[in-house]
This record gives structure tokens, sequence and C-alpha cells, in this order.
């Protein structure tokens, strides 16, 4: 493995551990949770940088089904992560209170819509690009390949039950702002919800992955 895949694992990964912690402000303090917030997007400014070449490739070519679907959600996952920063940025409470940007009940709205829109986006990116992490497994024994498609697959269906407990399908569509499910999880318990969640929509997008290869051999 060269050490360009290496760092663009890292930083993803990096990037999925950050962003489950930071559904639960409550578990980590609004002050954490606005300094892993800047992190956060550090992490995704080098991500996008380290993924220069898709960018300048975007006006070369021709753009067959599965490319305009690839690009126009990687354009919505762009937008989502930007709305969120800038959302973020209005309602701080600590970092940022002093620009005194008045963000009321609707930016706080808007944050919790887009941070949900980029969990889902980022995890149907994620299962896009899943035939990059199988051929990493791959290079271990079969026996754990399986084992981890076991646990990917028994998240996913955990997720689908996060996903009613939580009102994930709700604020997908700015019709709530809080977690349907009350009560004192933990810090772990609500990040390992939404990773569940991340693993439902990364299995939708390996699916999604094998509808558009079948669309573009039948055009």
């Amino acid at each position: 493995m060269n050490k360009d895949i290496t760092f663009k694992i890292v930083v993803d990964t990096a990037m999925l551990i950050l962003f489950v912690f930071l559904f639960s402000p409550k578990g980590t303090g609004l002050l954490w949770h606005e300094i892993l917030g800047i992190i956060l997007f550090v992490l995704f400014a080098l991500h996008n940088i380290s993924n220069y070449r898709w960018y300048g490739a975007l006006f070369k070519g021709k753009y067959n089904i599965t490319r305009l679907a690839w690009s126009f959600l990687n354009a919505a996952l762009f937008a989502a992560f930007v709305a969120l920063i800038f959302s973020g940025v209005i309602i701080s409470r600590r970092l940022f209170s002093s620009l005194e940007l008045g963000g009321g009940f609707t930016a706080h709205k808007i944050h919790v819509f887009t941070a949900n829109w980029c969990l889902v986006l980022a995890a149907i990116h994620f299962g896009l690009h899943i035939d990059r992490i199988k051929a990493v497994l791959g290079k271990f024994s079969r026996f754990w390949g399986i084992a981890l498609h076991i646990v990917f697959f028994a998240l996913a269906v955990y997720g689908l039950v996060v996903c009613f407990e939580r009102d994930i399908w709700s604020k997908l569509f700015l019709q709530a702002t809080f977690s349907g499910k009350r009560g004192g999880a933990s810090l772990l318990m609500i990040a390992g919800n939404y990773f569940a969640v991340f693993c439902l929509f990364a299995l939708l997008g390996s699916m999604l992955k094998s509808v558009l290869a079948r669309e573009c051999k039948n055009v």
C-alpha cells in the first residue's frame, strides 16, 4: 500500500470517527463539539486536496449514468458539508460567539439537517467505493474478510432500527431537530448508533453501484 492511499485511509477514518462522535454535543460538551468540528473541517479540506485529480477531470471525457450519479453525489456532499460548517459557526456559543451572528432556531435546524445528510451522503459515497476496501481486505485472511462482511451487514440492520428510534427520516426532511430517543445514552452509544446508520447507507451505496453497473452494461 503506497503512502497516498495510506494517507487517504487515515484521513477518511479520522473523519468518520470524529463525525459520529459529533452527533452527541451533550456528550462532548459544546466547547469540544466546536473544536472537533474545526478538526473535521481541516480533515475534510485534506480529503478534497488529496483527491484534486478528480476535480481536474470534471470537464474531461464523457459522462455516463454512473459518472453523473457519482458527480451529483460528490457535489451534494460538498454543498451539505459547507452548509454544515457555516451553520455551525453561526450557532456557535463558544469559539465564535464573539462574532454575534445571531444564530437561532432556523440555523440550528439547518445544522441538524445538513449533519444528517452529510452522514447519509458520505456513507453512500463510501459504499460506491467499497470495491477498494474489499481489495484491501482481500490481502488478509479469508476468515477475517467473511467476519467483517457479517459484522458490517449486522450493523446495517441495526442502523435501520436506529433510523426510526432517533427520527433520522424526519431530520432528513426538516421535520425534526432533536433525537426521538431520549434518556441518558452515553457518548459511545450515540456514536455507535450513528456508525450503524453509516453502515446502513454504505450498504445501500454498494447496492446502488451494482444497479448503475448493470444499467451501463445495458446501454
